[in-house]
């Protein structure tokens, strides 16, 4: 698993550590997190460190990434390994970062990370009906619906979209501007 972290824009990914296990569940717990999940109730230590454990530590069937925004921890990204070389991706920010800059760069980096670190082949989002906000943002994102079933709305994106989305292709041609320009001053 990687252990750099992974800047993009003005955030940077910073891959989980067990040792930052609590800073992961209060924000887990944070009531605005919660009303966007299908599991709205808290979190008890004692699950989460299981869940950690048996997702996170033993297998690495989850990659998380805490979003850092200047010097703050904005929220987490996580990617969920599922068959096929396909990942799940999840986003949840503290109240103050969601419907910002902030969340649209933090998703861009964390489905940019799935395409050229793990070689994602698909791109799935689950998005409970009930969160219109995380839908639209999905859809804004430029992931397509393609299911749903009672309770969710399942959304999916391959390389070829996410790299020609008008919007995120510009996003990645600034950001590699910005590096190229900060190279030739060094």
């Amino acid at each position: 698993m990687d252990v750099e972290d992974y800047p993009f824009c003005e955030i940077v990914l910073k891959p989980f550590s067990e040792e930052k296990s609590q800073t992961l569940l209060a924000i887990r717990n944070e009531e605005s997190v919660r009303k966007g999940m299908l599991n709205r109730n808290p979190i008890s230590w004692e699950d989460h460190t299981r869940w950690v454990k048996k997702n996170v530590i033993d297998n690495c069937k989850v990659r998380i990434f805490f979003v850092a925004y200047r010097n703050d921890i904005a929220g987490f990204s996580l990617l969920k390994a599922l068959p096929d070389n396909h990942y799940e991706i999840g986003l949840m920010l503290k109240q103050q970062y969601i419907g910002t800059r902030t969340a649209f760069l933090s998703a861009i980096a964390t489905a940019k990370y799935s395409f050229e670190r793990l070689g994602n082949s698909l791109l799935i989002s689950k998005v409970p009906k009930t969160n219109a906000i995380a839908l639209d943002f999905n859809q804004r994102m430029g992931l397509e619906i393609y299911d749903e079933d009672g309770h969710c709305y399942f959304l999916r994106m391959t390389p070829t979209m996410f790299f020609e989305h008008r919007f995120i292709g510009w996003q990645l041609k600034k950001s590699n501007s910005r590096k190229m320009l900060a190279a030739s001053h060094n």
